[in-house]
């Protein structure tokens, strides 16, 4: 009889334990394909109107602790324009993510386009994996204090 009981015990589906694992299944399929489809898009060519030469700018006088020359020049140009070409001082934070990949690669446009892709998908990671508020908070928080 105990024998009966642990087969149909063992037969019976794990459904419940498959709708808990199930939304991280999704969630790893949309983080892989995304890290796949930003890895696929990255190539060399950068269009220089953005803010992301200022923000390499940043990086480059981090690594040679230049920035108040950096933001005294920045300001120059500003002033100077004849239309707002952008703010006197940036944001720090995606700057000093920038830093170290430029003081390791120099002005590789890849390597430094990679910082942002690996940013999103280890946000995605930790969001995803984590059932806490404290870090979906602290995630978005992070996200908008680096990307602004």
């Amino acid at each position: 009889m105990s024998s009966e009981s642990d087969t149909a015990t063992l037969n019976q589906p794990q459904w419940p334990r498959i709708k808990r694992i199930l939304p991280h299944v999704w969630l790893g399929f949309i983080v892989l394909s995304t890290l796949i489809i930003c890895l696929c898009t990255l190539n060399y060519a950068h269009n220089w109107g953005g803010d992301f030469s200022a923000y390499i700018m940043l990086a480059r006088s981090i690594c040679q602790f230049s920035t108040g020359e950096f933001i005294e020049n920045n300001r120059l140009t500003v002033e100077q324009s004849s239309t707002r070409v952008g703010p006197v001082a940036y944001p720090w934070g995606f700057p000093v993510m920038l830093a170290p990949v430029y003081a390791t690669f120099g002005l590789h446009l890849l390597a430094l386009k990679m910082v942002g892709v690996c940013f999103i998908w280890v946000y995605w990671w930790l969001c995803g994996m984590s059932s806490s508020a404290f870090i979906h908070l602290f995630g978005d928080q992070l996200v908008c204090y680096c990307l602004q």
